[in-house]
């Protein structure tokens, strides 16, 4: 997947210009590549299968991204075909309704289109979830305040900071990755059937030294991402520390623990590094991870397990 960044541009008309050789170029004079197709889907347990494709573009084009209408998706499980699609939905995806992927399976796609040459590849598989065995939360310190709304409502808030010290037992005799988020839900909003309305994203931050660092897949969906490297088959425990500006009478914390195959973890990893290159001018380009066959973009499967601790002031 080609991505624009304006700062790699910049840095390389600064080199074009500042060289010491005689020779000089136009940015004119560097061809645009011929487009690829891309492929993008992060599937799970119990998530109907949908799929993005478009093309690629140069970092040199000034073209919004276009998706692709024409394009034929094959579905395999381990080595039989489940389904082909060829149809996009009402938001341009192409989509397998009633078709969940399985925990323990692998999966293979086959993507093409008659503008495109080459047949897209790609296989990964749906990882087995890694549960929570402990999540203990403790404030540090925290400021609340009320007032009245010009009606007479009475509203309170406040900001607190604290910390959630989590643990789980890594898999043995196996490499493992992991993404953790948090988020969080008023008791007045709370269903535990459909927990995911009316979240929102906590930042999280952690010192320990598996962590790779903050990453913002999207923009609003902080995450940490790790891998078990130097805890292979081991008890883990690690302290996340948060703060959230959004205090009220009662809440629950929603604390998810993705399994993700390495194929996730490289892209998510990379797209994170390069990201962040962009607010450095002297930064070295980043190529953002592909596990496509012919094309580019990401197929990953991965799986969630999700625990739960309430705060009352």
């Amino acid at each position: 997947m080609a991505l624009k960044n304006n700062i790699f541009i910049i840095s390389l008309l600064l080199i074009l210009g500042f060289s010491a050789c005689e020779k000089t170029e136009k940015i004119d004079d560097f061809p645009l590549r011929h487009s690829k197709l891309v492929v993008n889907c992060y599937f799970s347990e119990n998530e109907e299968w949908q799929f993005q494709v478009s093309k690629s573009l140069s970092v040199l084009d000034n073209a919004q991204l276009k998706l692709i209408d024409n394009a034929t998706v094959k579905l395999f499980e381990d080595t039989s075909l489940l389904a082909t699609v060829s149809e996009q939905n009402t938001m341009s995806w192409y989509t397998i309704p009633n078709i969940f992927p399985q925990v323990g399976h692998s999966y293979h796609i086959e993507v093409s289109s008659p503008d495109f040459g080459a047949t897209l590849k790609a296989s990964d598989n749906c990882p087995v979830p890694v549960p929570i065995d402990n999540v203990n939360l403790s404030i540090t310190d925290s400021s609340f305040y009320s007032y009245v709304d010009y009606d007479g409502t009475v509203f309170t808030g406040g900001d607190i900071t604290g910390k959630f010290d989590l643990s789980f037992d890594d898999p043995s005799n196996s490499s493992n990755y992991y993404q953790i988020s948090v988020y969080s839900i008023d008791t007045i909003w709370y269903d535990e059937y459909n927990f995911s309305l009316n979240k929102r994203e906590i930042y999280l931050s952690s010192d320990d030294v598996v962590i790779s660092g903050n990453s913002e897949v999207s923009s609003d969906s902080p995450t940490l991402l790790f891998s078990d490297e130097l805890f292979n088959g081991q008890k883990y425990s690690i302290s996340l520390s948060f703060n959230d500006w959004l205090d009220s009478e009662g809440k629950y914390y929603f604390l998810e623990l993705e399994s993700i195959t390495k194929a996730g973890y490289l892209y998510r990893k990379t797209v994170e590094e390069f990201s962040n290159s962009q607010y450095d001018m002297f930064a070295e380009p980043v190529q953002v991870y592909s596990n496509i066959d012919g094309g580019f973009g990401i197929f990953a499967g991965y799986s969630s397990y999700v625990d739960s601790v309430y705060f009352s002031r």
